[in-house]
């Protein structure tokens, strides 16, 4: 018969991986730890990961604001400037800096991040990083959304 899982238990899971890892685990962490329940289960039963923590006496409980979103934030843009611009010159070595327009706006509102103009027809490409499966599908259905209304071939460039 399994253990229930109690706050004690979920706090010694969270000590195990601190001592592995040097941090708290995220929810895609907890749900990949085999010391721990799933997060969706620690939501269901205490309120969720911020809240446990914050019973647990964690200082730091909630990773999607203050300095862990501003680290998440700088360390996403460098990363983002950096594929963009190797693939901007990949760009430019197979289509001309003529036929490669970098960040082309459509609908007002949009924006694709190369639009690349040939004489067998016009495309777009957005590039994107994801760090996992669960933030790939997450961002393809964001850009699911948005490009909608983008009317030429669009290539989605992880």
């Amino acid at each position: 018969m399994r253990k229930p899982w109690t706050e004690k238990r979920i706090q010694e899971g969270f000590e195990k991986f601190i001592l592995l890892y040097g941090q708290l685990p995220t929810a895609s962490e907890v749900d990949a730890f085999e010391h721990l329940p799933s997060s969706r289960y620690i939501q269901k039963r205490f309120g969720g990961l911020e809240q446990v923590r914050k019973e647990l006496g964690y200082i730091d409980t909630h990773f999607g604001k203050d300095s862990y979103r501003s680290t998440i934030a700088h360390t996403a843009g460098e990363r983002s400037k950096q594929i963009v611009q190797e693939l901007q010159e990949e760009l430019y070595c197979l289509f001309t800096k003529e036929c490669v327009r970098v960040e082309k706006t459509f609908n007002g509102a949009h924006r694709v991040d190369f639009y690349i103009h040939t004489s067998e027809g016009d495309f777009g490409i957005d590039i994107f990083y994801a760090e996992t499966m669960r933030t790939l599908q997450s961002s393809v259905n964001i850009k699911m959304k948005k490009f909608t209304e983008f009317i030429e071939p669009l290539y989605l460039t992880v």
